[in-house]
């Protein structure tokens, strides 16, 4: 299955799509509840349900929404400390981290705090970002 959020047309910005791979069938969801776009997505689970997490972007700045796939609707989730548009969101030891310019900032389950120690050495915009795990990586430690 797979989520597509909205493309950058203002009068569909918040049609959200959800696409079974063995039908090939779109089902449409619970549209968004603000337009966004140049916002960062991550598979992940939130007090135990599985969903979809999107971050930031050009119109929603600090926003944050959950996408509840098992009630099949959007929930409000903790606003990030500041503005991000051009990030991205990994997963990094199983918490939710958001990496925007020279800056990261993790979810510790309650909201958002700063964390410096995972922040990218060089500024960077419009970029994507995965974590792999370090013993999967040898000679970079």
């Amino acid at each position: 299955m797979l989520l597509l959020l909205p493309p950058l047309l203002p009068e569909r910005s918040v049609v959200v799509e959800l696409i079974f791979f063995s039908s090939r069938l779109p089902c449409l969801t619970q549209s968004l509840p603000r337009a966004r776009y140049g916002h960062a997505c991550l598979l992940m689970e939130w007090s135990g349900r599985p969903g979809v997490l999107a971050v930031g972007g050009a119109l929603t700045g600090r926003d944050a929404v959950f996408y509840d796939l098992s009630a099949r609707r959007w929930e409000s989730f903790p606003s990030l400390p500041y503005s991000v548009d051009g990030h991205a969101v990994a997963m990094v030891e199983g918490i939710p981290v958001v990496f925007s310019w020279r800056r990261a900032i993790a979810f510790d389950g309650v909201g958002w705090r700063h964390a410096p120690e995972l922040a990218p050495t060089r500024s960077r915009s419009a970029f994507a970002a995965v974590a792999i795990p370090g013993h999967l990586v040898s000679g970079c430690q």
